[in-house]
């Protein structure tokens, strides 16, 4: 993304900023001394909005001209969960609503000016979608057993129908 800064009239200078966009998720477990492990979780999950933003309009030569610029869209989760070994915590929080428009028209009659209206057709669908993560921690006590519990898991996952 690139953010503009008007230093003097007609004199602009661009700076770009270089982001992460996606999902990233940070676990950091600790076992408790009663078989329990607590996880420090923190989750983001960030998308791109692209000319969401525009900065007001100057004067370059005899011409006007305005800017948009991207912006990212945030959201995050921290939380503190106590989960028994070997048992699935759910953890849920990240809502997100989307937008989008879609339009189909009759080829060629859809182009004419002003009856060209009566052969198009706009949809506008909105979704919403939660993410929800399933985590189950498992206490090995024996390094070797951990390409064990590795294997178990990812056949237990590659088995799901989703």
């Amino acid at each position: 993304s690139s953010v503009g800064t008007v230093i003097t009239p007609g004199r602009v200078t661009y700076e770009t900023e270089l982001r992460d966009i996606g999902n990233t998720l940070n676990i950091v477990p600790k076992i408790n001394a009663d078989g329990t492990v607590t996880l420090s979780i923190q989750q983001d999950v960030s998308s791109v909005l692209p000319g969401a933003i525009s900065l007001p309009p100057i004067t370059i030569g005899n011409t006007i001209q305005s800017f948009n610029i991207d912006s990212v869209k945030v959201a995050n989760i921290e939380g503190i969960v106590v989960a028994k070994d070997g048992l699935t915590v759910a953890i849920g929080g990240l809502i997100s609503n989307s937008s989008s428009y879609n339009e189909t028209k009759v080829p060629l009659l859809g182009d004419i000016p002003l009856v060209g209206e009566l052969f198009k057709k706009k949809d506008k669908t909105n979704t919403k979608s939660e993410m929800i993560l399933l985590i189950t921690p498992r206490i090995i006590k024996n390094p070797s057993d951990g390409e064990m519990v590795t294997a178990d898991t990812m056949d237990e996952v590659s088995d799901q129908a989703w």
